[in-house]
């Protein structure tokens, strides 16, 4: 979506089109209507927040994931430093 101006990232676009009453109806509210919108959708999303943090089994998923996941996000990042840094040594030699 995009007024030539804004663009909307494809993301929310795609998210969006899956809700085109809301859409439309957003589409036609006034600019207080909007604004009152974040407000409403940012204390939701701060209640949801809070209830993640408490939620004690996704807490102790996220630990385990952290714990399967080590090695191979350690692994990856490892090749992505030498990847960085292999660009930044050809940069320094004039490699384009």
């Amino acid at each position: 979506m995009s007024d030539g101006k804004y663009e909307l990232p494809s993301k929310w676009e795609k998210l969006i089109s899956k809700m085109p009453e809301w859409k439309d109806a957003a589409d036609s509210k006034s600019t207080e209507e909007l604004q009152r919108e974040i407000l409403k959708a940012q204390g939701i999303i701060a209640d949801l927040e809070i209830q993640m943090d408490e939620d004690q089994k996704l807490t102790a998923l996220k630990e385990d994931l952290k714990i399967v996941t080590g090695g191979y996000r350690d692994a990856m990042n490892s090749e992505k430093a030498k990847s960085v840094y292999s660009l930044f040594v050809l940069r320094q030699r004039g490699v384009r």
